[in-house]
């Protein structure tokens, strides 16, 4: 039985393609200095690059599957997952912009990224734990309502 998860994949594609563009830069940006013999780690810029695509390439799949539990699970309605999804890739997104040219925006955005995504972890993280408690049967009753249209 195929199980459709139209709110991730939605927010698969376009985190897959936002973090294949920043890679893509950080690919170009060695394959031109690579062949001159060039230190290319040392200059600012591509540190910079390099942490901005290692940093959103190792948050976005804990993100995916957390949207993918709570979605399959339908933990709340489709209304408000997409708005929980736009929100925390907004959130990614302009944390990632932020260390890709820390000169040229402010570090609140990547303080309130860093904060943004913690209490998302925690509040999905903890959802999580309920389905799976619920799941098990370790806990009875129905903590989530497990009907999205009662959220």
């Amino acid at each position: 039985m195929a199980v459709v998860l139209p709110v991730t994949s939605l927010f698969l594609g376009l985190h897959t393609i936002y973090f294949a563009v920043i890679s893509l830069k950080v690919g170009l940006f060695r394959a031109a200095n690579m062949p001159k013999g060039n230190s290319y780690e040392s200059v600012e810029y591509f540190k910079n690059i390099n942490s901005a695509q290692s940093n959103f390439g190792q948050y976005f799949p804990i993100v995916m599957l957390l949207l993918a539990t709570l979605e399959a699970n339908e933990v709340m309605s489709q209304k408000y997952l997409l708005v929980l999804s736009a929100v925390i890739t907004a959130i990614r997104i302009g944390h990632t912009l932020q260390l890709a040219m820390p000169q040229k925006l402010p570090i609140v955005m990547r303080q309130v990224g860093f904060l943004s995504t913690v209490l998302f972890f925690i509040v999905c993280g903890a959802a999580c734990v309920v389905i799976g408690l619920q799941g098990t049967g370790l806990v009875e009753g129905n903590l989530l309502s497990g009907k999205a249209q009662e959220l």
